[in-house]
């Protein structure tokens, strides 16, 4: 809108500004068709949309489709924890936890009868990884590559819900689709030993004009407490599955074979509403007694 606003009330100085913005100052043109009305963008965005309407639909149609609904009701609740990355500007496991940022989201679950539940998440995370601190590989200090950025994900899951003990703890593992926004600070911390200031690559990187929203495919497992009637305790480890290679803003540079990743493990706190059940049935599970207590597993 901001663009057509230009192009219907030519102002020179204002033209300047948007010039000067996107770098081309001796091409207008270029810089309104490259960087405003870009079609390749455009339909690349539009096919994310599509896709993520379509996967909704899909994971609806078989949560419905998968038993007669016998739904106890509704969570409510919020979430906290870390969050980790894993891509371009790889780190060994040993600092993930020093090299994690805070997570927080809230979350609407819905029961889907005795063992499948639908939950949809809203999260808001921060991920950073510097070389220099955090890897233990001497060539990657040396080099020094940093990068953070803040992100909002909204996602829908579907649960499957198999183990059960003593009527109060339970375990799942969950599959999905969501869409992430994300906005990288890459610092390439120039100049060093491993990379010049003219490389054809970092050039590529600094110039890349990428999409800053991405499909993404949270897959991962938790365990749920029931704390009574109406609350329940959670906690949940998952990885997303992203579809692109610019969440940390170095792709060519680094490695560009690969997406990236990022995860979460947090806690979750939920409260019940309409019904009160735990969304577990009677009819699918069988009983067994050990030296620990009950166990009820799903019959396949």
């Amino acid at each position: 809108m901001i663009a057509k606003k230009f192009i219907a009330f030519p102002k020179q100085k204002k033209i300047k500004k948007i010039v000067r913005l996107f770098g081309h100052e001796n091409d207008y043109t270029s810089v309104i068709q490259t960087n405003i009305f870009s079609d390749n963008e455009n339909s690349q965005k539009l096919i994310m949309v599509k896709f993520i309407f379509s996967a909704f639909f899909v994971i609806f149609s078989i949560a419905f489709a998968i038993q007669p609904l016998q739904a106890q009701g509704w969570e409510f609740g919020g979430t906290l924890g870390a969050a980790f990355y894993r891509g371009d500007l790889d780190v060994n496991a040993s600092n993930f936890v020093p090299q994690s940022r805070p997570m927080i989201g809230v979350f609407g679950r819905y029961e889907l009868g005795d063992n499948w539940a639908l939950r949809t998440d809203l999260n808001v995370a921060r991920i950073f990884v510097s070389e220099k601190y955090f890897s233990d590989y001497q060539y990657r200090k040396t080099r020094g590559f940093s990068f953070g950025t803040n992100f909002l994900e909204m996602n829908l899951q579907l649960q499957w819900l198999p183990i059960r003990l003593w009527d109060k703890v339970s375990f799942y593992g969950i599959g999905g689709v969501g869409i992430v926004s994300f906005d990288p600070k890459p610092k390439f911390n120039l100049p060093n030993p491993y990379l010049r200031d003219n490389d054809p690559n970092l050039m590529r990187d600094k110039a890349a004009n990428y999409s800053r929203t991405s499909i993404v495919i949270p897959l991962g497992s938790g365990m749920r407490i029931d704390l009574g009637n109406d609350w329940v305790f959670g906690t949940e480890m998952s990885m997303r599955k992203t579809f692109t290679d610019y969440l940390d803003g170095i792709s060519h540079t680094a490695n560009p074979k690969t997406n990236d990743y990022y995860f979460f493990m947090n806690l979750l706190l939920s409260k019940k509403f309409g019904g009160g059940g735990s969304g577990y049935g009677r009819r699918s599970w069988s009983s067994s007694y050990g030296r620990g207590g009950k166990v009820r597993c799903y019959r396949f």
